[in-house]
């Protein structure tokens, strides 16, 4: 089994339950007010991953990886709907990553929902015309290139695979959605 099956399959668990707390969570959101606590809630878990995952990875491993920022995304949406810059102050990362396999884990989380976005971003257009402001980049990051972002990092993935230790690589991908949930129940308000 290469590690691309394997990974999805031990943390198919850990992936449903984080995306139960979201998808509930959203299904919940009434106002743009509540749209953009989520995002910030999410900014405030993602953006010193993401910070850390762009020192640990290199691009002879993820050729692509400055196209793999999220976070601007985030705050652009966050700015459409508030008006007002977002803040990172006091930001400590919620999965401590300490090297390039476990830190490819944590990615294939944050790559992975970039598919589930699109969905999402459906359901909030349906609900909150997020798209007329504006405030839909975070959750459409890749847009119509999604398919093909996603199809490039299992690409990447299989060539590295046998530079990649596959027990920290499903290790990071289980903390960064175990560490996600809490997150989500503990910030909500």
């Amino acid at each position: 089994m290469d590690i691309l099956q394997k990974i999805k399959e031990e943390t198919k668990t850990n992936h449903q339950n984080v995306e139960k707390v979201l998808v509930n969570e959203l299904k919940k959101l009434s106002s743009l007010d509540d749209y953009a606590n989520l995002l910030e809630r999410l900014y405030t878990f993602y953006a010193p991953i993401e910070d850390t995952l762009q020192q640990k990875i290199d691009a002879s491993v993820i050729p692509d990886m400055n196209m793999r920022q999220h976070m601007t995304n985030l705050r652009k949406d966050i700015e459409a709907v508030r008006k007002n810059a977002v803040s990172t102050n006091n930001t400590i990362s919620p999965v401590h990553i300490e090297n390039t396999s476990y830190a490819l884990g944590v990615l294939y989380v944050i790559e992975g929902s970039t598919l589930g976005g699109q969905i999402i971003t459906q359901m909030l257009d349906k609900h909150l015309s997020v798209s007329t402001i504006k405030a839909n980049n975070y959750f459409n990051s890749y847009g119509s290139e999604t398919p093909k972002m996603w199809s490039k990092f299992k690409e990447y993935i299989s060539k590295s695979n046998s530079d990649i230790d596959q027990e920290l690589m499903i290790q990071g991908a289980k903390d960064t959605f175990k560490s996600l949930q809490n997150h989500l129940v503990a910030t909500k308000s």
